[in-house]
Formats: C-alpha cells, sequence, structure tokens
C-alpha cells in the first residue's frame, strides 16, 4: 500500500458546482438622458447661451412660472363643470289702478309752499358776484 493514501482522508468525488455567475449592472438611463438625446445639437447650444445670459434668463423664467402657477391655480380652484347657475325671470307684477283722492286744504297750502321754494330757488346764483380785482400793479 501506498503511505500517500493512508495518511489523507478519502473524499467522496462531487461533480463540480457552477459558478454563479453575476448579472452585468444594467446601464440605468433617466429620463432626462433619454430627452435630450433627443434634443439637436443647435437647440442644445441655444439654450446654453440663453442660460448663461442671466438678465434675460431670470426674468424670463420667473414670468414662465407665475404663468405655470396660475394656470394651475385656476385648474385647481376653477369651475368644477358645474352647470351654471339660471336666473329666473320673475313676472312683473300688474299696476293696480286706483283712484285718486280728493285734495284737501292743508295738502294744497303744502303745494302752495312747495311750489314758491322751487320759484324762489336760485339756480343761476346770479346773487353771487366775483369780487374785483384791482389790475394797478406797481414795483
Amino acid at each position: 500500500m501506498n503511505d500517500q493514501n493512508t495518511n489523507q482522508p478519502i473524499e467522496p468525488s462531487l461533480p463540480p458546482t457552477p459558478t454563479p455567475t453575476v448579472p452585468q449592472p444594467i446601464a440605468k438611463t433617466r429620463l432626462v438622458d433619454k430627452i435630450s438625446a433627443k434634443i439637436p445639437p443647435k437647440v442644445k447650444e441655444a439654450l446654453k447661451k440663453f442660460y448663461e445670459n442671466k438678465k434675460i434668463f431670470l426674468p424670463v423664467s420667473i414670468a414662465f412660472g407665475l404663468l405655470l402657477l396660475t394656470l394651475i391655480i385656476g385648474i385647481l380652484f376653477g369651475s368644477r363643470g358645474e352647470a351654471p347657475q339660471t336666473v329666473e325671470a320673475t313676472p312683473t307684477p300688474k299696476s293696480q289702478e286706483t283712484g285718486t283722492q280728493e285734495s284737501s286744504a292743508s295738502s294744497e297750502t303744502k303745494l302752495e309752499q312747495l311750489k314758491n321754494q322751487i320759484e324762489g330757488l336760485d339756480i343761476d346764483q346770479k346773487r353771487l358776484q366775483p369780487p374785483t380785482v384791482d389790475f394797478k400793479i406797481k414795483f
């Protein structure tokens, strides 16, 4: 017998195990990258120049933001498709014709007083006179 076999334990022969394959990471493309790939280079360059000019970029972007905010608020708080309120026309009441009452002596005197007040009213304000101005100015 061989001395080499006696000193080492006998290992059962196992079929070779396949080494697990590590999946390669898939290159994830962001949505921004997908969109920017579709934009022509001339447009990209124009947007870059627009962004670099802060005196124009800031007011335009602020105005655009306010417009967008106004639209969103209008959509959220605007009318919800409700039926418009209808105003029903009410029929006008028919006037009742009553006979006139005969005037009494006291009402006739009141009418005479009103007539005198109206006639005595100075509408044109003819009683008012402008002040006299002295045009003789000496220095």
